[in-house]
C-alpha cells in the first residue's frame, strides 16, 4: 500500500507511460505474487498451521476485490485476520484528528503563495471537500488526500476482507497504530512538507493513467513492476519522502 502511495505522486509523459506498460519485475527477487506461505519446520512437526500473507491494493474496484483462489483457500484456514491498521473507518476518525489545525500559521493556505492555494483548493474542491475544511488542512494532510486514488462507493479490499473475518468470527487484530503512521507525517518539517505538497500538486494531472498502470500490474499479480517503476524515478526523492519511506517502510 505505501509503495503505491509513493508511485501516486509521480508524473509522466506519455512515452513514459507506454514504456511502463512493458515493464517486466526488472528481476527483482520474488517480484511475483501476492499471496506467501510463511511456516517453520519445527512448528508443522508440532501441528501449528501455517500463516499466510496476502498483498493488497486499497481500492473498491470490482476487479480487485475478487479473491483468487488460492486466497480463497488460504483464508479457509485461517483462524485469525490481521491487517496493517484498523479499519478505514477508524482510520478516517484519527486522521480527521490530526491533518486539520485550528491555527492558521500551521495551515496550508498559510504555507502557499495565493496561486498554488488556489490550485490546490480547486482540485479538492472537485473531490468534494467543502472549502472551510480545506484551509484548515495542514500541508501533509493535503498531500496524502491528493496521493490517494479517488474512492469508488464501497469497502476497500483490506475493510472486506476485515468483515469476512467478523462474520466468520475469527480472531481480528492491527500489525500497527494508526497513530504512528500519523506521527511520521506530523513530525515531518514544515518545509519538507510543502515540498511534497507542491510535488503532489504538479502529478495530480496524471493520476488516473498512474492509478490504471498500478491496478494493471496488480491485477497481474506482479508488485515487482511496481517497485522497478520507484527505482526507475529514484531521481524524484527529496528529504521528506526519505524521511517517510525510511520510518515507514524500513525503520518498521
Amino acid at each position: 500500500g505505501r509503495c503505491l502511495a509513493e508511485v501516486y505522486e509521480l508524473s509522466f509523459t506519455e512515452s513514459e507511460l507506454a514504456e511502463l506498460n512493458r515493464l517486466s519485475d526488472c528481476g527483482i527477487e520474488n517480484g511475483r505474487g501476492l499471496l506467501w506461505k510463511v511456516e517453520y519446520p519445527a512448528a508443522r512437526a508440532r501441528g501449528i498451521p501455517p500463516s499466510y500473507l496476502f498483498g493488497t491494493m486499497h481500492v473498491s474496484d470490482a476487479d480487485v476485490l475478487v479473491l483468487p483462489e488460492p486466497v480463497k483457500k488460504a483464508r479457509a484456514e485461517s483462524s485469525a485476520y490481521c491487517m496493517e491498521v484498523l479499519p478505514e473507518i477508524f482510520l478516517a476518525t484519527a486522521l480527521g484528528r490530526r491533518m486539520y489545525t485550528n491555527d492558521e500559521q500551521d495551515s496550508v493556505r498559510s504555507a502557499l503563495i495565493p496561486g498554488d492555494y488556489k490550485r490546490l483548493k480547486k482540485m479538492l474542491l472537485q473531490r468534494g471537500m467543502a472549502e472551510p475544511l480545506i484551509a484548515r488542512l495542514k500541508p501533509w494532510g493535503a498531500t496524502i488526500l491528493l496521493s490517494s486514488p479517488r474512492r469508488k462507493a464501497g469497502p476497500v479490499l483490506d475493510q472486506m476482507l476485515f468483515d469476512m473475518a467478523l462474520a466468520e468470527a475469527k480472531s481480528v487484530c492491527a500489525l500497527e497504530s494508526i497513530q504512528g503512521h500519523l506521527d511520521t507525517f506530523d513530525k515531518l518539517p514544515r518545509q519538507e512538507q510543502i515540498k511534497m505538497l507542491l510535488h503532489s500538486m504538479a502529478a495530480n494531472k496524471d493520476q488516473k493513467k498512474q492509478f490504471a498502470f498500478l491496478k494493471k500490474k496488480y491485477l497481474a499479480r506482479n508488485p515487482g513492476a511496481i517497485v522497478c517503476l520507484m527505482q526507475m524515478h529514484g531521481s524524484t526523492s527529496s528529504p521528506g519522502r526519505d524521511l517517510v519511506r525510511k520510518r515507514m517502510l524500513d525503520q518498521r
